[in-house]
């Protein structure tokens, strides 16, 4: 993927502490998921045994949405917190979601032995619990890696998803193991009681966080101005038009770009991040919501092709795997053709593999992955998968300093469009089985690819390079 230029964070050299080395941050911010992403990518491999149990495709799709409940508005209120003492988000989501999960395991493990209101009260207090941490955790991943790696934020996120597609791996091949051989719930209880060790391992890495972050909150740092229009500090103005003004006087060629998009017109040519916000927030609901919907259901999709649970979550993690094999090659392609153009190319890339995979549920074929378009096809949304979350989390940085209220109404963002997709594909999949599934798809993706004409136009990619302004030189010829 394309790197951006350095964000303000990296150009803040007067914070008050030392934040921890960043190498240490990605390697903690990492871990603090692991337990989250988990529980959530152990429902599709456990949907079989789930439906052995007798629940239906609106009750999975309900399961599914359950542990985001909450997150239509609890990610403004961690993005609010997180502006304003980081390090208890930082400590306070990852135990709370496995708080969460421990009580859901002990409902379980009480309702195998006999159904109670007790058990009933302990898993739906642990989906509660996670349903409003869940939303904390993530945007506590992405505010780290964002301040952080500021100056690499793609290669840093794409480390960050890619390390959540090996922990969705690992569960594409455990959880079918778990549940294939005992009965259906003692299967399913096993699956949650393994998901508190990756829990364990987020709150000891959410703890080192904890001591290792300052008490001080991220900087406020002051943009550049720059031809782009970003906000410059008012204090510094009239310096700058004095500069400007000699440099244009001795034929500066950067002077006279500057002047003609001098800082006093910079209402005139601002971006309002409101509305990148809502762009991105909007394009990544719809292509990397539509992605994780079709996740959770991609398993059941072979299953229903006459594949046996455990073959068909192999499949998924091998096709996973050969995705991040492929991540060095894509890397270098959207370098190549930059940011900017992978926002239409990959939501078009997802409607025509879309409409292949449906082509083929339509032509009734017994085993979708027998051709090899379909297998080239399911393969690609792995890909797909993999690399498109990493688009909207490279360029928010770019676009803003207050990372935990962006990140905060991007999931929000995010949720409430995933939550709606999903209980649709749980309806869709009542009435015209998979196939509807599929059309439901390609529509969502041409949502996306309609809101990232405008996106293209109003996102920046790279930080607008202080190239732009004077030289030191000519500064201090001008200052004499």
């Amino acid at each position: 993927m394309e790197e951006a230029e350095p964000t303000p964070y990296t150009l803040h050299a007067d914070a008050p502490s030392r934040p921890p080395p960043r190498a240490l941050t990605l390697v903690l911010a990492v871990g603090i998921g692991i337990g989250s992403h988990f529980s959530k990518e152990s429902l599709a491999p456990a949907e079989p045994a789930l439906e052995h149990l007798g629940m239906n495709a609106i009750a999975y799709a309900l399961l599914c949405v359950a542990p985001i409940l909450m997150g239509v508005a609890t990610p403004l209120l961690w993005g609010a917190v997180w502006d304003r003492s980081h390090r208890w988000v930082v400590l306070l989501a990852p135990l709370g979601e496995g708080a969460g999960a421990a009580l859901i395991a002990l409902g379980l493990r009480l309702f195998v032995r006999a159904a109670s209101p007790l058990a009933d009260s302990l898993i739906l207090a642990g989906l509660c619990a996670s349903s409003v941490c869940k939303a904390g955790v993530a945007i506590a991943q992405f505010s780290l890696v964002g301040r952080a790696c500021a100056d690499q934020p793609t290669l840093s996120f794409a480390v960050l998803v890619v390390a959540k597609h090996l922990v969705t791996i690992a569960a594409a091949w455990c959880v079918p193991l778990l549940t294939a051989s005992p009965p259906a719930l003692e299967g399913v209880l096993y699956v949650s009681e393994l998901s508190l060790l990756p829990h364990a391992l987020s709150a000891l890495a959410a703890g080192l966080l904890f001591c290792l972050e300052t008490h001080a909150p991220p900087p406020r740092v002051e943009r550049h101005f720059t031809p782009h229009g970003h906000v410059f500090p008012r204090q510094r103005l009239r310096r700058v038009n004095e500069l400007l003004a000699g440099l244009h006087a001795r034929g500066s060629r950067h002077a006279r770009f500057l002047l003609r998009h001098s800082a006093d017109r910079w209402p005139a040519h601002h971006k309002p991040f409101a509305l990148v916000l809502l762009l991105l927030g909007g394009w990544r609901a719809f292509t990397v919501g539509t992605l994780h919907a079709y996740h959770s259901v991609r398993i059941q999709l072979l299953v229903s092709t006459g594949l046996s649970s455990v073959d068909a979550g192999a499949s998924c993690a091998l096709s996973d795997a050969i995705a991040i094999a492929a991540l060095p090659v894509l890397y270098v392609a959207s370098t190549c053709i930059g940011l900017r153009l992978v926002l239409p190319l990959a939501p078009f890339l997802a409607v025509c593999v879309s409409a292949l995979i449906l082509g083929h549920l339509v032509s009734a074929s017994p085993h979708v992955d027998s051709p090899p378009i379909s297998r080239g096809s399911l393969l690609m949304l792995s890909m797909l998968e993999l690399t498109v979350p990493i688009v909207p989390l490279a360029l928010l940085p770019v676009n803003t300093d207050k990372l935990g209220s962006a990140f905060g109404a991007l999931e929000a963002i995010y949720v409430v469009v995933q939550m709606s997709i999903t209980l649709l594909f749980g309806v869709v999949r009542t009435f015209a089985e998979f196939p509807g599934v599929l059309g439901l798809m390609c529509g969502g993706f041409i949502i996306s690819f309609i809101l990232s004409i405008p996106l293209m136009f109003h996102v920046q990619t790279k930080e607008p390079s202080r190239a732009y302004l004077c030289s030191p030189c000519e500064e201090e010829s001008i200052s004499k």
